[in-house]
């Protein structure tokens, strides 16, 4: 898999795909710069001690305490936010990065119905909700689980490796076929679906990496669909 991931970076010098990064990226700085902002914002507007406390240097120390909590609260939220969103950016671009993708290493033909922009938007944003609703619920585990570092991880790797992993696949296969032989396909294929979205998952945390990450995911996940068990059964050259 590692190959098909290293295929995936390489095709970003297509100008295509290029094109697609970069929007993809100014797109995720831009909702995560309104999120931050209006977060900040709204805490400078609520946290005042003047009235409380009649020590300047104690409201300043603990207004500065209570920026740092927040500062890292925001970071924590937004990774734990971030596979949703990166979920809908690739809803807007997997056209696109699929048949750049095709176009380049598997000129195959398709066979069934090929779902619409709005249908591929809809799903994505369902799944978007489901994986950020799921985070959240999952939130005070998380910071319980962070007195105990490696099992805060293992809980958020193994939860977002199953729900990326099988939501990319299910996008790349639903271009191709219905949905009995997609289920048939992601039973056949748990593991190699898993450990994809394993590297996926892995992806999204590296921050800077992880604004590139949903063009280079689909792009990944469209070599993975090709070199799975059955995919024959639904392409043909």
């Amino acid at each position: 898999m590692l190959g098909y991931l290293a295929k995936s970076i390489s095709q970003l010098k297509d100008p295509l795909l290029y094109r697609t990064a970069i929007a993809a990226v100014l797109l995720t700085i831009s909702i995560f710069g309104f999120l931050n902002v209006a977060i900040w914002w709204m805490f400078l507007i609520t946290f005042d001690l003047s009235d409380v406390l009649p020590w300047e240097w104690l409201r300043d120390l603990l207004s500065w305490a209570a920026g740092f909590a927040l500062s890292m609260t925001m970071l924590f939220v937004s990774t734990i936010l971030f596979p949703g969103v990166a979920t809908i950016i690739v809803g807007l671009s997997l056209e696109r990065v699929a048949s750049a993708v095709e176009q380049k290493h598997y000129p195959y033909k398709k066979l069934g119905g090929q779902p619409t922009s709005l249908q591929t938007l809809i799903s994505t944003s369902q799944f978007a909700l489901t994986v950020i609703g799921l985070n959240l619920l999952c939130l005070p585990l998380y910071l319980i689980l962070m007195f105990i570092p490696p099992l805060n991880l293992v809980v958020y790797f193994l939860l977002n490796s199953y729900l990326i992993g099988r939501e990319y696949f299910e996008l790349v296969a639903y271009r191709y076929t219905g949905q009995k032989t997609v289920l048939e396909m992601r039973r056949k294929n748990k593991g190699q679906i898993f450990i994809a979205g394993f590297i996926l998952t892995f992806s999204l945390s590296i921050p800077i990496i992880n604004f590139l990450t949903p063009i280079i995911a689909t792009a990944f996940m469209v070599h993975v669909f090709h070199g799975m068990c059955g995919r024959n059964n639904v392409i043909k050259k």
